[in-house]
């Protein structure tokens, strides 16, 4: 039901969106390079990154280049109730939970986000994938979720390096 309540409102504003923003153009631009092989991970601070290489996958699927970037967003956008709703559920409370989801569900500068054309869908996933794993790595010990954590963090930090570095430890800002 959750995911439910997240996925409507995306899809709705998805479907509105007929302008490419800026940086959804670059970030198209990024995934035609990167299909063509012409796309240098060295000349590139945004160069190899999920959200280029699944640009370029669903295009080469056949779907429109702005189409799969929509559908990509609105299914990581909604995908992140899985990690968010795992993380606060083990940490906190069932309730609480469901109150964070609901709350992440209808904000509405995240729906709104959702439906462009940008990585920020994309990395809230990897972002809240991140907390996950690394919660159930403290919490139980496993190896598999450690290396889960690092491999959800790093690629988080390949889409938004700054907000990880800043997010990566209570710590740092005492």
């Amino acid at each position: 039901m959750l995911m439910v309540a997240a996925a409507v409102p995306r899809m709705v504003q998805a479907s509105r969106i007929e302008v490419l923003c800026p940086d959804g153009a670059f970030y198209i631009t990024l995934a035609q390079q990167l299909e063509e092989g012409r796309l240098s991970v060295q000349d590139s601070a945004y160069g190899f990154n999920v959200y280029t290489l699944t640009s370029a996958l669903l295009h080469r699927a056949g779907l429109a280049w702005e189409t799969a970037a929509k559908i990509w967003g609105v299914l990581c956008a909604t995908l992140v109730v899985l990690p968010l709703f795992g993380w606060v559920r083990r940490q906190f409370h069932p309730t609480l939970a469901v109150v964070a989801c609901c709350l992440y569900a209808f904000y509405p500068k995240m729906i709104e986000w959702s439906g462009e054309v940008v990585r920020e869908s994309t990395f809230w996933l990897l972002f809240t994938s991140t907390l996950y794993f690394a919660w159930r790595a403290a919490s139980e010990g496993r190896l598999l979720f450690f290396a889960a954590a690092g491999g959800a963090a790093a690629n988080a930090h390949a889409h938004r390096g700054g907000h990880v570095a800043q997010a990566r430890s209570p710590v740092h800002a005492i």
